[in-house]
């Protein structure tokens, strides 16, 4: 997942967050690809496959994407999250 980061993306070093499994992976001959700058079809395919898989799952269907962003006094970008509603509320 991307962030905002103080004006800037950060999509974190998750080989220092996870170091056993970044060296699990690579036991098993899979080297993971970590970077700053996701293809947006890749990003796109992610989504779509977690949505698929979790509707198979569950059986609910309702996932909608949501977004909230922090604003200065100028209207500029200071930070945000971004994720999906899912399922119906207790």
């Amino acid at each position: 997942m991307v962030h905002w980061v103080a004006g800037r993306l950060d999509s974190g070093n998750h080989s220092r967050a996870f170091p056993n499994i970044i060296q699990r992976t690579h036991q098993m001959g899979i080297n993971p690809l970590i970077g700053d700058t996701p293809d947006p079809d890749d990003l796109r395919r992610l989504e779509e496959t977690i949505y698929e898989f979790n509707v198979q799952a569950t059986g609910i269907s309702d996932g909608r994407p949501f977004a909230s962003f922090l604003r200065d006094a100028e209207k500029a970008l200071i930070g945000g999250i971004s994720g999906w509603t899912w399922g119906k509320p207790v």
